[in-house]
């Protein structure tokens, strides 16, 4: 355990130095994901009410395509200015509109408060998508390290609304179209499990039966939605072999997927450009091409049929 406290202290440093570096970024317009109040909160502030900041096409030309990006963070660090609005920066260049996502973290809430933000965040974003001129077949979900696992759990588990709901909200599907993942964490078992991860979701004596739950590749069906995923062979703090977990799930279960591990570059490399505190490793930067033609292969960088000139 002595490992993880340091892991976890420098995680902490390198955390408030990415936040000074991108506390100048313009905000978004920020949505409550529940108006009137989150179900089974612990409080009224403002880390008890998770929230989606956007991020509007830079064109001013949406292509129809929503994202809802989930900053990482080991589920107990905020990382949204990192890995949360640089990437809605970068998303809304590509003419897609972007939301991230702002959950509950540690140690105020554990399990299942993540999933639930993480569902409602995807529900939310379909069920207004004609006030962002969306399709409601082009809502996709991009994650990072912690925040990956919890788009492979939503990609793997959209369950139905509860049936006695009065929230319109929660009659929608939580199924992402299409979901990518950056240095994700997968497994909640050793000698995959990120520790930190595990305690912070599930608690410092997580079961066997909690564990399975939540390990992302054992919940894979040929209904979870195609795939692209990104890592670097040289990740010491989560190990590369959860992407690989992961996408061997997804090829047995017959479900399309793209896996890059890069050779080089560290956990967190985020864009990989050398600003908003991100490392500069120019192959790693790649990723940001790859995802972008995976996605118009995919043709959700197309605008679809019947936008206006």
């Amino acid at each position: 355990m002595q490992i993880w406290r340091r892991t976890g202290i420098a995680i902490a440093v390198a955390a408030a130095f990415v936040m000074l570096c991108a506390a100048d970024e313009p905000p978004g317009k920020t949505l409550l994901l529940w108006p009137d109040g989150t179900p089974n909160a612990a409080g009224n502030e403002p880390e008890d009410q998770p929230k989606l900041t956007v991020f509007l096409p830079q064109d001013g030309r949406p292509n129809g395509t929503g994202v809802v990006i989930y900053p990482g963070g080991g589920y107990k660090l905020p990382m949204g200015s990192y890995d949360g609005n640089r990437i809605g920066q970068w998303l809304s260049g590509l003419g897609i509109t972007a939301f991230v996502l702002e959950y509950r973290l540690a140690p105020r809430y554990r399990h299942p408060a993540q999933i639930e933000d993480a569902e409602r965040a995807i529900r939310y974003v379909r069920y207004h998508h004609a006030d962002y001129q969306l399709a409601e077949d082009r809502i996709g979900a991009l994650g990072f390290s912690a925040g990956g696992h919890l788009v492979a759990l939503v990609a793997t588990g959209f369950p139905l609304a509860p049936r006695h709901t009065t929230d319109a909200i929660d009659r929608v599907s939580a199924r992402p179209d299409f979901v990518m993942l950056g240095y994700p964490v997968i497994s909640m078992f050793p000698p995959y499990a990120h520790d930190a991860s595990v305690e912070n979701l599930l608690g410092p004596s997580p079961t066997e039966a909690d564990r399975r739950m939540l390990s992302a590749e054992q919940r894979v069906t040929p209904d979870t939605p195609p795939a692209f995923i990104v890592v670097a062979d040289e990740d010491k703090l989560v190990s590369p072999l959860n992407s690989v977990l992961f996408y061997e799930a997804l090829r047995k279960a017959d479900v399309s997927a793209e896996l890059h591990v890069f050779a080089h570059g560290q956990h967190g490399f985020g864009l990989a450009d050398g600003l908003g505190g991100a490392p500069d490793i120019t192959a790693v930067a790649a990723w940001k091409v790859l995802a972008r033609n995976w996605m118009s292969v995919l043709g959700f960088l197309d605008e679809p049929a019947g936008s206006p000139p």
